[in-house]
């Protein structure tokens, strides 16, 4: 319970009620849109992490199995993935973001 009060969130919403525009408005406040996707070219975690140059992320994840919408795809700055065994296609989202916001904690994310 008290991670609640420590990870910053917000409800992502556009005046136009469009997507992309958030998405777009998103960029425009200096956030770097990360898509979360096992498709390719998707970068390691673990090497995105490393090599992050944004200070502040907007992290974009999807539903278990489908992911990230296509156009959520083609927003983003970077395509990163969670490196899993063979046969596993996807994991859960709860699962998926607290591996991804561990590694991208700070000061120690890069």
């Amino acid at each position: 319970m008290a991670a609640t009060l420590r990870v910053p969130f917000a409800t992502l919403g556009h005046e136009s009620g469009s997507w992309s525009a958030a998405l777009a408005d998103l960029r425009q406040r200096g956030f770097g849109l990360v898509a979360m996707t096992p498709r390719e070219p998707a970068t390691d975690l673990e090497h995105f992490a490393r090599q992050m140059k944004h200070s502040r992320l907007a992290m974009l994840f999807g539903t278990e199995g489908e992911g990230v919408s296509r156009e959520a795809e083609t927003a983003a700055d970077y395509h990163v993935r969670i490196p899993i065994v063979d046969g596993v296609d996807s994991l859960n989202l709860a699962v998926a973001s607290g591996i991804v916001l561990y590694r991208l904690r700070a000061p120690s994310a890069g």
